[in-house]
């Protein structure tokens, strides 16, 4: 792992100049810090929440600051207010530059403690922290994959940073599904980091440690207790770097503030230790044995099953047509 100093994340910052940012979640914390540093390198920023008032008050804090913004009230579980967003970010700017998938909630309701009707049936669970965020996530990267390629050029800066969190490494007490939704992205962007290098956008993910922001219910207020939070600002500027830098070798990483320390990098070699590299080992020795009298059984025995139905209806397809040959000339 490797720390970067808060000099360090500011210097591809120029980058930004003039490209368009699609930014979910930006009325208040991390979103709307990140705006404000967005908006001071002189991105065109697109700004979305569902708290339509004070995503309003964060566009108008960017524009008073000399920075260019534009907001529209987005429900990030709502496929057709995502559409919509990137539409409106084409309309007014015509490209879509960097994603910042930003919007997310903390744990909704009590997953481990089951709710019941009146006779006494187990009723379904509200998934509501998933669908934001997770569900979310995957409908911005979708939408913003589409948008990106529209003018996408080889010096192109095109990329998509996700925000995931501690517990998307380590479980979080009384916290199932958040912990769900946030191991969930951190499974994304490692799954789309090879498919979308080949196409040069950027793709990672900042996890930081608890911050103060609203997202602290008083539950979790109490668990961390005396620890010290992640700094906000430096959050932002992690989403930023991430984001800007150019070097290939940083690209499908994960950024952690595990404190209120520096960001940290973790590689992509560095995803493959401790249980992970038993993993990609057995992998990877599968890999290495694709030869054999084993392999060409199973791989016969595979390629069987998938042709089993075409296969059977192309004979029966030859038997109808080799028949049809023996039946005499009526006419």
């Amino acid at each position: 792992m490797t720390s970067i100093s808060d000099i360090e994340l500011d210097e591809f910052n120029d980058r930004l100049k003039g490209k368009v940012v699609v930014l979910t979640g930006a009325a208040h914390g991390i979103g709307k810090v990140t705006a404000l540093k967005l908006g001071l390198m002189g991105a065109r920023l697109v700004l979305s929440d569902k708290n339509a008032e004070g995503m309003k008050h964060t566009a108008e804090e960017v524009v008073k600051a000399g920075g260019e913004a534009i907001s529209t009230s987005c429900d990030v579980t709502v496929w057709e207010e995502q559409l919509a967003m990137f539409e409106l970010a084409m309309a007014k700017f015509g490209s879509v530059d960097v994603v910042v998938a930003n919007a997310g909630v903390g744990e909704i309701g009590k997953f481990q403690q089951p709710r019941y009707n009146e006779a006494h049936q187990p009723q379904k669970p509200n998934l509501g922290t998933v669908d934001i965020n997770l569900v979310g996530t995957l409908y911005s990267i979708h939408l913003g994959l589409h948008y990106m390629k529209k003018d996408q050029t080889p010096e192109s800066l095109k990329a998509i940073v996700l925000v995931g969190s501690i517990a998307s490494w380590m479980g979080i007490p009384r916290g199932p599904l958040y912990s769900a939704s946030k191991h969930g992205i951190l499974g994304v962007m490692r799954s789309l980091h090879t498919i979308l290098h080949a196409q040069n956008i950027r793709v990672g993910i900042v996890c930081p440690w608890f911050a103060e922001t609203g997202i602290i219910n008083p539950e979790v207020r109490v668990l961390i207790a005396g620890l010290p939070r992640a700094s906000v600002p430096r959050i932002a500027d992690a989403i930023v770097y991430c984001a800007t830098n150019p070097d290939p070798k940083t690209d499908g990483c994960a950024w952690l503030l595990l404190n209120d320390g520096p960001v940290v990098r973790v590689d992509r070699d560095m995803l493959k230790t401790g249980v992970y590299e038993v993993l990609d080992d057995r992998v990877n020795t599968q890999s290495r044995n694709l030869s054999g009298p084993i392999f060409w059984a199973r791989f016969a025995l595979d390629i069987g099953i998938v042709l089993k139905k075409p296969l059977a209806f192309l004979g029966v397809v030859i038997a109808i047509s080799m028949a049809w040959r023996r039946v005499p000339k009526l006419f």
